[in-house]
């Protein structure tokens, strides 16, 4: 990837801010001499041209660097992809030029090329993604221990490709293999994604196990917005099989992340999933009021696929406080929204639950499958949808 000399003048001016920020880190003398002999490094890496970076010079073959500019990739990955790709590639570069040729298999060719795929997908260029995981492929031993991160990374593409099968079978190997590692933190994390995708097809309450396992392993400060979402999904489910008592605790605990998420985005649809989970746990007049709220935020930034959602949500619980006629209005702020942006589907999503309804369908079942239903076609139409924002 080819970067403007601007953009990696801002890249190098955050990474030396991060530098400084990390001078009160009680680290040894030696790994404060390695880290600065790689930071010496990176920055002559970021001043040579695209001709001189193909022939690298034998003083930038340094393991350190590498490992330097995968953590740098790894903190920018959700608020900047576009640098967190670029990282990535640079460490991908000089990870290949000190491959053992006599070899595939390279941990290091692996994840740089898995974390450069992943900021890829976070920027929509899912097949420019698709080529970054195919090319890391090749040098994936069967025993390497970045083998679950590459399929967890892998299954998140696979997720937004609408090929959820699949995805949900790379996120249960994931866990697996994290659980032979005696990862526990990155099994849940995997299993709250896991859970999450089940939570998002026509039978919500497949993610019922995995969310429940994946809980009680996961680290939330280390994955804030997963550990957000999963946790109002997990409250929303066990309120649906009867167990509110336990759902509330949870509903706390989530509620508690709030503090962690930084985009606005996710804490909307954060307070979506919390209402979702609210009505579930019986405080249905208390949803349909944040529902509403987030309801006429997201209209005022023009976010129709969680506008649509949320609609959806809100319909059903207007429906079960017996205002099924409420969900005709509900569509009418939809139909000004291109079809390029999924308006059609939106409309017609509106439409079917009123539809549904009128039928006497049961409004969260029907608006679980209208959700299911809107998501898989703005994917498979390429309509705007937020990327699953895990790193």
């Amino acid at each position: 990837m080819i970067v403007e000399e601007e953009l990696l003048d801002r890249l190098l001016q955050k990474l030396d801010r991060g530098r400084e920020e990390q001078a009160s880190e009680p680290w040894a003398p030696e790994a404060w001499q390695r880290r600065a002999a790689a930071e010496e490094l990176r920055h002559d890496l970021f001043g040579l041209s695209a001709a001189e970076r193909r022939r690298l010079d034998q003083r930038f073959h340094s393991r350190d660097l590498i490992a330097l500019l995968l953590e740098d990739s790894q903190a920018v990955q959700i608020r900047d992809p576009e640098d967190a790709a670029h990282l990535a590639g640079l460490a991908l570069l000089v990870a290949e030029v000190m491959r053992d040729k006599k070899h595939l298999g390279s941990d290091a060719v692996v994840r740089a090329g898995r974390m450069q795929a992943n900021a890829l997908r976070l920027l929509g260029e899912r097949l420019e993604a698709e080529h970054a995981f195919a090319t890391a492929r090749f040098h994936l031993d069967d025993e390497s221990p970045e083998r679950p991160f590459f399929c967890r990374s892998l299954a998140l593409l696979r997720w937004e490709q609408q090929w959820l099968d699949e995805a949900a079978a790379l996120l249960q190997h994931a866990a697996f293999l994290f659980h032979e590692q005696q990862a526990a933190e990155e099994e849940g994390a995997s299993l709250l994604l896991l859970g999450v995708l089940g939570s998002e097809t026509t039978v919500p309450g497949r993610g019922l196990p995995p969310l429940a396992q994946g809980w009680t392993l996961i680290r939330p400060a280390r994955h804030p917005w997963l550990s957000l979402c999963g946790g109002f999904v997990l409250a929303a489910l066990l309120g649906e099989v009867g167990q509110p008592g336990r759902g509330r605790a949870v509903l706390s605990e989530a509620i508690a992340l709030y503090g962690s998420v930084r985009e606005e985005s996710q804490i909307l649809q954060g307070y979506r999933l919390e209402a979702v989970a609210r009505a579930r746990l019986g405080e249905i007049c208390h949803a349909e009021e944040l529902l509403d709220a987030v309801r006429r935020k997201q209209l005022e930034r023009r976010d129709l696929a969680e506008l649509a959602l949320t609609s959806l949500e809100l319909g059903a619980v207007r429906a079960e406080l017996g205002r099924a006629g409420d969900v005709a209005c509900l569509g009418e702020d939809l139909a000004g929204f291109d079809p390029e942006e999924g308006g059609t589907f939106a409309v017609e999503a509106l439409a079917a639950l009123q539809a549904g309804l009128a039928e006497g369908r049961k409004p969260r079942q029907e608006a679980a499958r209208l959700a299911a239903e809107f998501r898989r076609l703005c994917r498979l139409f390429n309509s705007p949808l937020e990327p699953v924002s895990f790193a």
